[in-house]
């Protein structure tokens, strides 16, 4: 129940929702109110995929000349800590090793002078902020340009580990062609 103006944080259970369904939150006029705006009653977006990341990956971030700017943090679902950085060199290539149990996370990246990592209207030089998986590979990339903050959340689902047995293409019907 809230009065005329009033606002209020609901925070919500996690939901079982298929990406690219809808979530819809709706409010309803209680006793005898009466709603002169029916348009503002419902809020409906789309669902995404979140990204998939193996447990063990490094954070790899290479600082601008303003690395004092700059903090990072990986939280799970209950905004538990599991790895926070505040103290950088300018101009140096930073990597931390992270080991995730399964879950669900948020890796945010702050910059408190709002102007990212590489601006063209500052002297604060170019950095850049990725995940790279235990071979090397980058796995995922993010904007230098990004303004205050970077905030991506993913999964760690330890089950897709590998497939057995393997049919041949033959087996299942699948033929691949050149492109020409």
């Amino acid at each position: 129940n809230l009065g005329m103006n009033e606002s209020m944080v609901i925070e919500l259970d996690p939901l079982q929702i298929q990406a690219g369904g809808d979530f819809i939150a709706r409010v309803k006029p209680q006793g005898a109110l009466i709603d002169f705006d029916l348009e503002n009653n419902e809020k409906r977006t789309k669902v995404l995929k979140t990204s998939s990341l193996p447990n063990a990956f490094f954070i790899e971030f290479r600082s601008n000349n303003a690395a004092n700017e700059n903090e990072y943090e990986l939280t799970n679902l209950d905004n538990s800590f599991w790895h926070y950085k505040s103290v950088f060199k300018n101009a140096t290539t930073h990597r931390d090793t992270v080991r995730l149990e399964k879950g669900c996370y948020t890796f945010l990246f702050r910059d408190y002078d709002k102007d990212g990592l590489s601006f063209f209207a500052n002297s604060d030089g170019a950095g850049y902020v990725r995940f790279k998986n235990l071979a090397g590979t980058t796995i995922q990339t993010f904007r230098a340009d990004f303004g205050s903050e970077i905030r991506f959340q993913f999964t760690v689902d330890s089950v897709l580990t590998g497939v057995e047995n393997i049919k041949s293409s033959r087996d299942l019907g699948i033929n691949i062609f050149p492109n020409p």
